[in-house]
């Protein structure tokens, strides 16, 4: 479906050149790939839990997915802060005129750095960016933790992917209670379809409300936990550095994890040695490799597409679970994941109208202000004599 919008989209835009098509499909195929990498990150977040604890697991996980971010952080902080060879001629410049205004030694006074509390508050200070990434940090180590707690009960991928996947029906809901932000029938349809999804999915046949799995509970709660961070982040993504945001935040949960695994006594070096490609994959694979192939396909697709391919992440989380882990879901469980996915898919298709619709209107507006102003200041000659 993203992939044939984006076609029709090019074809007119652009008239569907052969590199067009070329580089949809790569821009297509890399975002079904990371989809893939963060879908089998379930199914070696089970085989982890296997020999560490869910602690331990995510500070070593995470250790190595700060290392692997680091330098897109500092390409993406040199970049924005246009950190180039001909700064430094600035830079001297800059320092001789300091040196000249410099007071005499005498009347020369120490100057301290004052911080503000006040600036907690004010959009692009400092201490506003650092509260920013501390929060981000504490979500992002709370919805992980929750998650592969989770997965450590249960040891089953299918049932914590479709689950995990309601974060995005959980988004809108948080952005109507907090942002104040417009929810329309279609995504409220969606949500609809996804409760119904859990329900089957959750609850036996047999069984009410008081039955349903205490881990499935578990997954909803580090789904509601990632759906408040991207909330954070969309309200305040505009302030900070996203890729230094993902370095921070990364590293604060790796932190946070080695101070939890070491009160909890759980550091276990030899554990980590043992399971090395589950911690391999889900800190480098599933971090550094899945959010390169998610930054170039995003350059050839855009993200109302694009949502929807990456959705395909619960889709490869149960695919691995039944391949990897050999685990099998009764036609009830098939049933409610299909509706969670469908009511995921279905709660993105406004956002799909709403980018449409906004497109159109910019090109109409592009079009009318590429058109001629006419002139007024000519006239007929029978207008001319009236004048006169």
């Amino acid at each position: 479906i993203a992939f044939s919008l984006n076609l029709h989209n090019m074809r007119e835009e652009d008239g569907m050149s052969s590199k067009s098509q070329v580089r949809a499909v790569e821009g297509s195929l890399a975002l079904v790939l990371a989809a893939l990498c963060w879908g089998f990150a379930f199914v070696f977040s089970v085989k982890g839990s296997e020999t560490m604890s869910f602690w331990f697991f995510n500070a070593v996980r995470f250790t190595l997915a700060s290392i692997s971010l680091l330098p897109f952080a500092v390409w993406s902080f040199i970049h924005n802060h246009r950190l180039g060879p001909g700064r430094h001629e600035i830079a001297e410049k800059r320092f001789s005129l300091l040196e000249r205004a410099k007071r005499p030694s005498g009347s020369r006074r120490n100057r301290i750095l004052v911080f503000s509390l006040s600036d907690l508050r004010k959009p692009g200070t400092l201490l506003n960016r650092i509260l920013i990434y501390i929060l981000c940090g504490i979500f992002l180590f709370l919805a992980s933790s929750v998650q592969q707690l989770g997965l450590e009960i249960s040891k089953q991928a299918a049932h914590a992917g479709f689950i995990a996947s309601l974060y995005i029906v959980v988004v809108p809901i948080l952005a109507r209670i907090f942002l104040r932000k417009r929810t329309s029938f279609v995504t409220v349809s969606g949500i609809f379809l996804a409760i119904i999804g859990f329900y089957f999915l959750s609850i036996p046949v047999h069984g009410g409300f008081s039955s349903i799995n205490p881990t499935d509970l578990i997954y909803l709660i580090s789904a509601t936990l990632f759906a408040a961070h991207i909330i954070l982040i969309d309200a305040n993504v505009h302030r900070v550095d996203t890729m230094v945001l993902s370095f921070v935040q990364s590293a604060i949960v790796a932190l946070l994890s080695w101070i939890a695994a070491a009160v909890d006594g759980s550091i276990n070096m030899a554990a980590a040695w043992n399971g090395w490609m589950s911690v391999f994959y889900t800190g480098v694979i599933s971090v550094g490799v899945a959010y390169t192939l998610q930054i170039f396909g995003q350059l050839y697709i855009p993200p109302a597409q694009a949502s929807i391919l990456m959705s395909l992440e619960s889709l490869f989380s149960a695919l691995g679970g039944v391949l990897i882990l050999h685990e099998t879901m009764s036609s009830r469980a098939i049933f409610g994941s299909s509706l969670i996915f469908l009511g995921t898919l279905v709660s993105q298709i406004e956002n799909i109208r709403l980018r449409i619709n906004r497109r159109h209107t910019l090109e109409m507006e592009n079009l009318a202000s590429q058109q001629p102003e006419p002139n007024l200041k000519t006239g007929s000659s029978h207008d001319q004599q009236e004048n006169d």
